[in-house]
């Protein structure tokens, strides 16, 4: 008798081989998915991290654009205080080059800035005529100022002057 053709091993064989086909499908049916899932899974993280990374990346950069524009900022009005300063320190100059040009007697010079102003308050002493001098030169400057305040003493042959002067960075009314 020939067992290869047997039909009862036949439909054995067929029966396992249907059962192994359908163990492999089912096997095969749940992991490839679970695996896929996970693998999508990874994926999706990778580029939630990439994006997150990204996005630090560019809130970096803009801080760092903001930073430099700050600094750029800070150092023009640093430049341009320091500008005003020496304007300031040459105008004082002046007046005491003037005093000493016309035998007035400048002291007791006070420096007062504000935000837009600097107000300078010195005592004079000297003759009329030197005192008038200097008036003109304080009117007639270059920079924009104008007398705060006068007081005016008689003193023997001298007349004594407490001036308080205002001169502004920029434009007057600032």
């Amino acid at each position: 008798m020939n067992t290869a053709f047997d039909p009862v091993k036949r439909r054995a064989l067929w029966t396992g081989l249907a059962a192994l086909a359908l163990i492999t499908t089912l096997v095969l049916g749940l992991f490839l998915p679970i695996k896929m899932v996970r693998e999508r899974s990874r994926v999706a993280d990778m580029l939630a991290a990439e994006k997150a990374a990204l996005v630090k990346q560019m809130e970096e950069q803009a801080l760092w654009e903001t930073l430099e524009q700050t600094l750029a900022a800070e150092l023009a009005r640093g430049a341009a205080e320091r500008e005003s300063f020496h304007r300031d320190q040459a105008y004082i100059r002046e007046l005491q080059q003037f005093s000493a040009r016309t035998r007035l007697e400048l002291d007791d010079i006070k420096v007062r800035e504000t935000p837009g102003r600097i107000a300078v308050s010195c005592r004079v002493s000297g003759k009329v005529a030197d005192l008038n001098a200097l008036f003109f030169f304080i009117e007639t400057h270059a920079q924009p100022i104008r007398i705060q305040q006068l007081e005016l003493q008689a003193e023997r042959e001298t007349l004594i002057a407490r001036l308080q002067l205002e001169f502004w960075r920029g434009v007057p009314g600032d």
